[in-house]
């Protein structure tokens, strides 16, 4: 096990260690059955470096998606790596590729960092890069759908921006 994964594994543990919630058989349990997965884990993305595949990149895609398993981003570097230095040049064409780049850079996009450049659709169905539409200024990009409840009671607190700021849209 990595030392990332060593210690993640140690901070989920003392998690349930710490609960007065949880009996003593169930603590050891679940320390048993974290001890598994992350066996399994190790096992899974050695098998998959030592033979690269498109189970091994389907295995990479389905890490990402699913952010780690047993604690969020446990994980998820060990198989980034994997991917960065074998699986990256070996299916370059692989829609998963493009798909798994796509996944890593989402992770990597914090408030206050550089946003990654993706095209966006106009109305008028003409696309432009995001970068050319903003290029050194300061921007609000808010991504929402419109069956997501939460993310249109979000734009809501929008609404001030805009009308401070609305003639500066694109």
């Amino acid at each position: 096990m990595d030392v990332v994964g060593r210690r993640l594994k140690e901070a989920h543990e003392n998690s349930y260690a710490h609960s007065k919630f949880y009996s003593k058989e169930y603590l050891e349990y679940a320390k048993e059955l974290t001890d598994i997965y992350y066996k399994s884990d190790l096992m899974k993305r050695n098998f998959i470096s030592e033979n690269p595949s498109l189970f091994g990149l389907y295995s990479i895609k389905e890490a990402l998606m699913r952010g780690g398993g047993v604690s969020d981003d446990m994980d998820i570097p060990a198989y980034e790596d994997v991917f960065e230095t074998i699986y990256k040049e070996r299916f370059p064409g692989h829609p998963y590729t493009t798909e798994i780049s796509g996944l890593i850079e989402a992770r990597n996009v914090k408030a206050g960092n550089k946003y990654p450049d993706y095209k966006v659709t106009r109305e008028d169905g003409t696309t432009e890069q995001i970068s050319s539409l903003i290029k050194d200024n300061v921007a609000v990009i808010d991504l929402w759908a419109s069956w997501c409840g939460p993310c249109r009671r979000h734009s809501i607190e929008l609404i001030p921006v805009y009308e401070k700021y609305g003639s500066f849209l694109i």
